[in-house]
């Protein structure tokens, strides 16, 4: 049962279709509605994240750059791979490590604040590759 919990989460939040092979979660196809979705997500999460470390408060910033990577971004890695891969890598690189690197260095606000925006324009780019 513990082997097939990952399985049976992916195929529950992909609304019951799965795919396999890829990269990402699971190799799970989404549907451009869930993957407008996950983009939405990551950029409000990317704003929580801006504003916790503007307050001062870096491990909230650090748990909304977690949870944007982590819970979303891997959700649209894998189809965005087979169009733009330097792009993923790019984004990857920036979400996982980057942008936490930033906080954990304590830069200030406005350049974290700059790195941010810098991302967000990339992420936009990345959901039109993707409609």
């Amino acid at each position: 049962m513990c082997l097939l919990l990952p399985l049976l989460l992916a195929f529950t939040r992909s609304g019951g279709t799965t795919q396999s092979g890829g990269a990402g979660a699971v190799g799970v196809e989404q549907s451009t509605e869930q993957m407008v979705t996950y983009f939405k997500t990551v950029d409000e999460l990317l704003a929580t994240a801006k504003e916790e470390y503007s307050a001062g408060n870096s491990e909230a910033a650090n748990e909304a750059l977690i949870e944007a990577y982590l819970e979303n971004f891997e959700y649209v890695e894998a189809p965005l791979e087979e169009v733009d891969h330097e792009l993923v890598e790019e984004l990857e690189e920036t979400l996982r490590v980057d942008l936490p690197e930033m906080v954990n260095a304590a830069v200030s606000s406005e350049e974290f604040g700059t790195a941010v925006d810098a991302v967000l324009v990339e992420l936009d780019q990345a959901e039109a590759l993707l409609r």
